[in-house]
């Protein structure tokens, strides 16, 4: 039972909205793509690349989250420019949402790297299992609440409060589909990058039966890092940063990698009030790489959770042609 409520609270809190709409992402310092349209194509690679999160293990029906992208370079004349797409699932209660983008940007040669400012263009999905809901019966002789099974549950002043023809709550499956921008810049060399976003410029109002509107306001991300390459030319310390806020609330990321010989790398991130964790990854084969993320929760989250659990693969080959001591790879690549 404890599930369904779970998803009517999740309900009652979106009539007013729904504030940072996008799913967390331990690897955020990887797929800039998911998160500013301006990095498509920033390097000489075209590249292929997959993740999946599960997020507060041993709570139920907590988020679930899976990325898919796809992005490359490509030159016109002597012009450059980057294209892409991407694809999200999510899952969290009785609510599911996706979202389908393509990406374009444009790039001009600035201090050994790339300027760029890109553009972002979808629909997002979101629906909810109406189907799916259950209100516990309330037995007033009793002043006991009645679970699925029958058995009484509680001391019966809960149940008073659960109402069955509540026409705010939907019976059935609603879904709703918007259309979705977003827009960016970014500027990345060997040495290092930053970038700045707005998702969600149409700030899309899904309608979800009549009488729940959720809102997806807009949510800003500044991001950046830098490749500090040790003595031993071997070992690399790659810091990045990430800042997200919807002008309402606001969280940040902050990783420390140490890359060896650009085949393994391994780290720590912190996430601003709410969880730590470690990152661990490498080359399988040229140009395939796999990580894995694990998060702990630094909040009271952890009463419940063992943690977040995240792995993505990705794939990259060069399509431009140029030769190996001439190729140019961004720090942001896995």
């Amino acid at each position: 039972m404890r599930k369904h409520l779970i998803a009517i609270v999740l309900l009652a809190v979106s009539l007013k909205a729904w504030a940072q709409f996008d799913a967390q992402s331990a690897f955020y310092m990887f797929y800039h793509s998911h998160l500013n349209p301006a990095s498509v194509g920033q390097t000489d690679y075209m590249q292929v690349s997959g993740s999946y999160r599960l997020q507060w293990i041993g709570i139920e029906n907590a988020p679930q989250t899976g990325y898919f992208a796809f992005q490359s370079p490509f030159k016109i004349i002597n012009t450059r420019h980057g294209a892409g797409a991407r694809f999200m699932t999510d899952k969290i209660g009785l609510f599911s949402n996706q979202t389908a983008h393509v990406q374009y940007a444009y790039k001009f040669p600035l201090g050994g790297g790339f300027i760029s400012a890109g553009i972002d263009l979808g629909i997002i999905s979101v629906t909810f299992k109406g189907s799916k809901v259950f209100i516990p019966e309330y037995d007033a002789e009793s002043s006991a609440q009645t679970g699925e099974d029958g058995s009484a549950t509680g001391n019966g002043q809960t149940g008073a409060y659960h109402n069955a023809s509540d026409m705010a709550i939907p019976k059935a499956d609603k879904s709703d589909i918007k259309f979705d921008m977003a827009l960016g810049v970014y500027y990345s060399n060997p040495k290092w990058y930053a970038g700045l976003s707005y998702s969600h410029v149409t700030r899309p109002v899904m309608k979800i039966g009549d009488y729940t509107d959720i809102t997806i306001y807009g949510t800003m991300y500044a991001m950046a890092g830098y490749n500090w390459v040790l003595r031993n030319k071997k070992f690399t310390i790659k810091p990045s940063w990430m800042l997200k806020s919807d002008f309402r609330s606001w969280t940040m990321d902050l990783t420390l990698l140490l890359d060896y010989n650009e085949r393994i790398r391994g780290g720590l991130s912190y996430r601003w009030g709410d969880a730590v964790g470690f990152i661990f990854g490498g080359d399988i084969i040229p140009g395939l790489q796999l990580a894995y993320a694990y998060e702990l929760p630094a909040s009271k989250i952890l009463q419940a959770s063992s943690g977040s659990h995240e792995v993505c693969l990705s794939y990259s080959f060069n399509i431009l042609g140029r030769k190996k001591h001439h190729k140019y790879k961004s720090i942001r690549i896995l």
